[in-house]
């Protein structure tokens, strides 16, 4: 089977529901050990309490207390997908509270995540960040989501290069909208993205797996530092219809 993951240990952050629940349940299909967290108390349908861990991205005592707790076995497969998205403003308005909590999660709780379980990554392991389209397009009232997001990829080509003697590769999905319990087809964003994507469709989850899946296989052993956009065609330009409607 390719991208077999028979025997590998992985962690998946932000794990209780979207894209990490997703991404969790394939490696487990494809025969991988794997634990789960976020922020819920309780795992999520059909997760043992055995393989969930409540965890805070932002909390560095609960991210040192889980890295001594897998230190002995260490992981193959690191997916640090944890992050939000609230509602900012246009940046001459911003909700600087808003602004400073995306920040928070997405980027400083993706750095702190680095840091502390990265070293429980064994030689040869993979480390898989969820970024966003939205590090490379630009979109009213989306700022902090953006450069947070944006700051994503940063982090993971510098960790390619920190980390690639280890042979640890280090890479990015960038995921356009995807139906998750944050975003369906029905929203604004659905809306918008259905109208404005090559393929006319908002995605899904089981359209981003395979990726993940491909990264944290040995398929992928000389892939590092990059960023995948799985978007639909969002970030790729203008469908015709748009063209036509403008010059029309």
């Amino acid at each position: 089977m390719f991208f077999n993951l028979n025997g590998k240990r992985a962690l998946v952050t932000g794990a209780a529901s979207g894209i990490g629940l997703a991404v969790a349940r394939r490696f487990e299909a494809a025969g991988a050990n794997v634990i789960y967290t976020d922020l819920p108390d309780a795992a999520p349908d059909g997760v043992t309490e055995d393989a969930y861990r409540q965890l805070d991205v932002t909390d560095q005592v609960a991210l040192q207390r889980l890295a001594a707790e897998i230190e002995g076995s260490k992981l193959d497969i690191l997916v640090s997908n944890a992050g939000i998205a609230l509602e900012e403003g246009v940046l001459a308005q911003s909700d600087v509270e808003a602004v400073r909590k995306i920040v928070e999660v997405n980027l400083i709780g993706g750095m702190l995540v680095m840091k502390h379980l990265a070293p429980q990554v064994r030689d040869g392991g993979s480390i898989i960040c969820t970024a966003s389209a939205a590090a490379a397009l630009a979109m009213p009232e989306f700022g902090a989501y953006a450069a947070s997001k944006s700051g994503v990829t940063g982090l993971v080509r510098v960790g390619a290069v920190e980390l690639g003697a280890r042979g640890v590769r280090v890479n990015a999905v960038c995921p356009g909208t995807i139906e998750t319990p944050m975003t369906d087809a029905s929203s604004n964003e659905g809306k918008f993205t259905k109208q404005v994507c090559a393929l006319n469709r908002i995605g899904r989850t089981s359209d981003l797996v395979g990726l993940y899946h491909f990264l944290a296989s040995d398929e992928s052993a000389y892939l590092t530092g990059q960023s995948l956009y799985v978007d639909g065609g969002l970030s790729a330009g203008y469908p015709q219809h748009m063209i036509d409607a403008v010059m029309s």
